[in-house]
């Protein structure tokens, strides 16, 4: 199955699979990455693709003092190894990848509504940076609170976030009185 009908349309209207999606999203990984990492680059720009280095070095940025004390140096030693370590375990591959994977997949739904003209392309990186989130979570354990920092902790927090999740869209559809995707939800 490569495609489903849009509900109320009779059928008129297609979308890919879930399926399809991430086989095309995985197929343009790899494909861009023997032409260069051009639509990477593209979503590194817009921030939807980043590693574990660039959080850590966003963290570093806004704690360290900029002043006459050497914290170059020891900016310069943490970078180091932290490029070595995302590179031993195989770490950066694996966040680049299903962010990327999750990027792509919505880019492939948001330019088939810029070329319908029922959104810009400004909106359609919106769509995409939001799908990202949400599919990615918030795995940085600085940013969690100590209590979802461990392996217990994490898998409360990914629950957690699918329950905020299924409360926002439950309530969007309940505000535009789409009862039938409520009830679905549910």
């Amino acid at each position: 199955l490569r495609s489903v009908a849009v509900p109320g349309t009779g059928g008129n209207n297609k979308l890919p699979t879930t399926w399809k999606l991430l086989g095309n999203s995985i197929k343009m990984y790899f494909d861009d990455a023997r032409n260069g990492g051009v639509l990477l680059d593209e979503f590194r720009k817009s921030g939807v693709v980043s590693d574990v280095l660039y959080q850590h070095r966003q963290m570093l940025d806004t704690v360290t003092l900029r002043g006459d004390e050497s914290i170059g140096l020891l900016n310069e030693k943490i970078t180091k190894a932290m490029e070595l370590a995302g590179k031993v375990t195989g770490n950066k591959f694996a966040e680049e990848f299903t962010r990327f994977t999750a990027a792509a997949s919505m880019k492939q739904l948001t330019d088939l509504a810029v070329e319908a003209g029922v959104m810009s392309s400004r909106e359609a990186g919106a769509y995409i940076q939001t799908f990202v989130n949400r599919v990615q979570g918030n795995y940085l354990a600085s940013q969690r609170p100590i209590i979802f920092q461990g392996v217990l902790g994490q898998a409360i927090g990914l629950f957690q976030t699918y329950q905020f999740n299924l409360l926002q869209n439950l309530l969007r559809y309940a505000g535009t009185a789409e009862s039938r995707a409520a009830i679905t939800l549910t």
